[in-house]
């Protein structure tokens, strides 16, 4: 995912719903459609709006949205895809109505097209805050893997040194042996010789 700063205007347009060409507010957005229709499915949950999926749309019935409509129950459909066929770019189409499928547009309710479109046009900051914020999880994981690897090698380090410590002292404990060897070599030679020189009186 990558962040975008190129702002889109949301803008009036018709989309069909139930075979009937409707009112919409949509908007166009340099994101793939999974990444907004993450962020718009997270954007809602925050108001514990629940939506159910009908004809390709995200519908939520006689709800409570007032960043739409401070003092109305309205319901809101939206539908995400894909902007002329390329995967990352996007479409948003959303449509507001006070029940019965009559869809609204500014010239039954000015403020309230107002309002989505605002919603709409400040989307792009929310979906790269959301980027952002899946980055920086990302990258916590990135740091603690490469700080328990760090862990890992600080164990290691110890582990080694104890070998070597307990080589060190294997390698005096056999240059101790090695001096004590070289005695008793000396001192067995030495019991040969009073051998051999004690048989030669028997010649």
């Amino acid at each position: 995912m990558t962040l975008s700063s190129m702002a889109q205007e949301a803008y009036e347009s018709k989309i069909k719903w139930a075979k009937t060409d409707v009112a919409c507010v949509a908007i166009d957005m340099n994101f793939p459609p999974s990444t907004v229709e993450d962020v718009l499915e997270s954007r809602f949950k925050k108001e514990n709006l629940k939506s159910k999926s009908e004809d390709g749309f995200e519908l939520f019935r006689a709800v409570k949205f007032p960043t739409f409509s401070t003092d109305k129950m309205i319901d809101i459909l939206y539908k995400v895809e894909k902007k002329d066929k390329d995967k990352e770019k996007s479409r948003i189409f959303m449509m507001v109505s006070y029940g019965n499928n009559n869809f609204i547009s500014s010239k039954e309710d000015e403020l309230l097209i107002k309002n989505v479109k605002d919603f709409l046009n400040n989307f792009s900051s929310v979906v790269n805050k959301y980027i952002l914020e899946q980055k920086i999880e990302e990258q916590k994981e990135v740091v603690a893997k490469s700080e328990k690897k760090y862990i890992n090698l600080q164990d290691d380090q110890k582990s080694l040194e104890k070998q070597r410590d307990d080589l060190i002292k294997k390698l005096e404990e056999n240059a101790k042996d090695q001096v004590a060897q070289k005695e008793d070599i000396a001192k067995q030679k030495e019991t040969l010789e009073s051998l051999v020189t004690e048989l030669s009186k028997y010649k």
